[in-house]
This record gives C-alpha cells, sequence and structure tokens, in this order.
C-alpha cells in the first residue's frame, strides 16, 4: 500500500456525498445529486498526492480521460465508458523537470509538456520521445516587453483544472503566473501564445482594471481561469478577484460577460501598495480566504455550460479555527450558465470542499480522499449529476 502526503494545493481531495438544490435569484432551479461511486486501478507508481493534472480529451474515438504523475514522470489514459486503461505513456526527456508541470494531449503523437521550473515546452509522442522542445521566456520575448515598459516577464503555469493549456490554430495557448498588483505597467499581458509554425512566441491579453486598484494578495494575482470553446472558437478568460468573464479569440476585441457570485459582493484588495517584502504572509494569507474568490472554471461541451467554482468568504474567527485544527475545508458554491453565460443559477456545496477532477455531460467527478486511504490501489470518484428546470 503506497502512503504519501497529500499536499495542501491539491485541488482534488476529499468530498462527502450530499444531494442539494437551491434556487438563484433567476427563475432556474438546479437539482444537484449525487449518482455513483466508481474506481479505477492504479499501479504502485501513481500517488494521488503526486498527481498533478486530470484532462478530458477525445482519443481512440472514444472519450477519454487521463492523468498525469509528476513523481514518476508518466501520464495514464483511460476510456471513460468503462474506466480500463488503454494507455502508459512514459516521459524520457531528461531535462523535462516535472514539479509543477502539465500536459496536453492533442493526439497520440503529439503529446506537450509544460516545464514550469525551465520555462521550456517539450513535445513528445506516445512512447515518450522527445519530438521537439521550445523555450517559452526567451531572450527575444523579454527584450520585446522590456522596450514596451514591461520589466518582469511572467512565467508559464497551467490553470490547474481550469485546462490552461489550450491546442489550436497549430499555436499553443498556456496561461501565465501573472506578475504583482498595483505597480506593474498595463501593457504586460499574460497569455503565452507559441507558434508552432516557427517556434516563435509572443504574449496576449492584459489583466483587468480591477487589479490596478490595489494589492490583492499573491494567491488572487495567480488565479487564472482559462478555457477554450470550441464549439464558438473563442477563449473564455476569468480572474479570481473578477466577476466578469472575458471572451476573446485574440484577433479582434475582448468581451466582457458578468458572472458573478452572489457571496463576492465585498472583495477587497489587501491593501493599496504592494508590501516591500514580496513574499507570503499568514496576513496575505487570511486575507485571501476570508475574502473569498473566484477558483476554477469548466466547460462542458456536450451540455454547453460553463461552471465556475467560488471559495465562498469566512470569517476570521472560523479561519483561526481552521489553524487551530490543522484543516482548511473551504465552503464552495458553483455558478452555471449555457455558453451565451445567460440562465445563471449558483448552488451551495455545503459539505463539498474541493473542485471537481472534470466534468462531463452534466457528470461531475470528484477523487474522494477517504476511499483513497483505506485502499491506495485504486482511485475513487464520487460521480453527481446537475439537472436544470
Amino acid at each position: 500500500m503506497k502512503m504519501k502526503l497529500i499536499l495542501h494545493f491539491i485541488p482534488i481531495l476529499f468530498i462527502t456525498c450530499a444531494c442539494h438544490h437551491d434556487i438563484n435569484h433567476t427563475n432556474n432551479v438546479a437539482v444537484f445529486s449525487y449518482s455513483k461511486t466508481l474506481s479505477i486501478p492504479i499501479s504502485e507508481e501513481v500517488a494521488l498526492a503526486s498527481i498533478s493534472r486530470f484532462s478530458l480529451d477525445d482519443i481512440y474515438d472514444q472519450k477519454c480521460f487521463s492523468l498525469m504523475d509528476e513523481d514518476s514522470r508518466l501520464i495514464q489514459i483511460y476510456s471513460l465508458r468503462d474506466f480500463t486503461l488503454k494507455k502508459v505513456i512514459r516521459i524520457k526527456e531528461d531535462n523535462y523537470n516535472s514539479h509543477h508541470g502539465s500536459y496536453l494531449i492533442h493526439n497520440l503523437d503529439s503529446i506537450f509538456l509544460m516545464d514550469y521550473m525551465n520555462s521550456k515546452l517539450f513535445m513528445i509522442d506516445s512512447t515518450g520521445k522527445t519530438k521537439k522542445s521550445i523555450e517559452i521566456r526567451t531572450e527575444r520575448l523579454i527584450d520585446t516587453e522590456s522596450k514596451l515598459g514591461n520589466p518582469h516577464v511572467p512565467f508559464p503555469t497551467d490553470a490547474i483544472n481550469s485546462n490552461g493549456f489550450v491546442f489550436h490554430d497549430n499555436k499553443i495557448f498556456l496561461a501565465s503566473s501573472g506578475m504583482s498588483s498595483v505597480d506593474y505597467t498595463k501593457n504586460l499581458k499574460e497569455v503565452f501564445v507559441i507558434d508552432l509554425n516557427n517556434d516563435s512566441v509572443y504574449l496576449e491579453m492584459n489583466k483587468p482594471e480591477i487589479y490596478f486598484k490595489g494589492f490583492w494578495g499573491f494567491h488572487l494575482l495567480h488565479n487564472f481561469q482559462f478555457l477554450y470553446n470550441d464549439n464558438k472558437d473563442e477563449f473564455i478568460v476569468g480572474y479570481g478577484v473578477d466577476d466578469n468573464i472575458y471572451t476573446t479569440n485574440f484577433k479582434s476585441s475582448v468581451n466582457q460577460h458578468p458572472m458573478g457570485s452572489k457571496y463576492l459582493t465585498k472583495m477587497a484588495p489587501y491593501g493599496r501598495h504592494k508590501p516591500t517584502q514580496y513574499k507570503k504572509s499568514p496576513e496575505i494569507e487570511k486575507h485571501t480566504i476570508t475574502n473569498g474568490y473566484y477558483s476554477r472554471m469548466y466547460y462542458d461541451k456536450i451540455t454547453k455550460r460553463y461552471y465556475r467554482f467560488v471559495d465562498r468568504p469566512i470569517s476570521s474567527r472560523e479561519y483561526d479555527r481552521m489553524l487551530r485544527i490543522g484543516m482548511q475545508e473551504t465552503q464552495l458554491s458553483m455558478i452555471i450558465t449555457d455558453e451565451n453565460f445567460e440562465n445563471k443559477v449558483e448552488i451551495d456545496l455545503d459539505t463539498i470542499h474541493f473542485c471537481p477532477a472534470f466534468i462531463n455531460n452534466d457528470e461531475l467527478y470528484f477523487i474522494d480522499k477517504n476511499a483513497y486511504n483505506r485502499n491506495s490501489d485504486s482511485l475513487f470518484f464520487n460521480v453527481y449529476q446537475i439537472e436544470i428546470q
């Protein structure tokens, strides 16, 4: 049996079963109910603590989900139909640093690896052999941004399960770590575009105006929701402190859509100025958790719905209690709209404390940590269904 520490930042941990419905300020009613529990066998090499990401893709002419174990440097692909293991891809690139890394399966001959630590993109095939490597934060890019008055260029990262890693038009679009608020220039963009035709790299998408109104804290600065809707051929961008969602094709103007939470009407920055010491502090962490923020976003292309998750604010007393017991139980809500950002409904997820691994056809797949702790030879998914009435 495998025993590993479950790191606090892994967004796919424990939930308890719940059935809940909630009526939003619109006339929509969403029924959220437990459906079933599924299990998949995993090898001795895979542990929940070292799974850096889940992904949902069309492979083998069917819907598949995959996971990446960063310690073992492997990707496993499963059929969503029967949860059978279809493929194991072992990463053979010695220069790839999988720590905080991520991956994108375009097809089995073109699998992309994002190396956060070294700011590189690798393309491998299904045997794990490297076909190409590209520097992301190139000297040319840094020089170009410097001439625009941007002394710092962000680092590429992944929006975790917000799919911040997109292949489109023979380009790779990558989310970034963002930069500090208040004193960075408004010229700075934060979506990396890697053109695979010539391996050039450039940046798109400015942060919204709200980030210039104060210092929000480091976690909220880097909270970035980034999706691609292939039904409408547009990118969707959201931020931890912004009620709005933005759509763009990076060829014309950016469009703004309200998708705010009833719980986040009083969000405020930590202060007007960035602290002189650029590091985490207990006060900033407390402000983030008690303030609340938007955490993840998903697009279900079958039902054509967006799901936006909200970490609801908690009281200072409740935050101090969590510190004493050594456990953070985030209170979540979930905003659902159609792909035109209409017919909005918001549901309280009172007994669910982490976002799903993935969403498919209005089914939400949550990792059950308790079941994994009892049997670490398998991963267990608690599956919930959404019905909009």
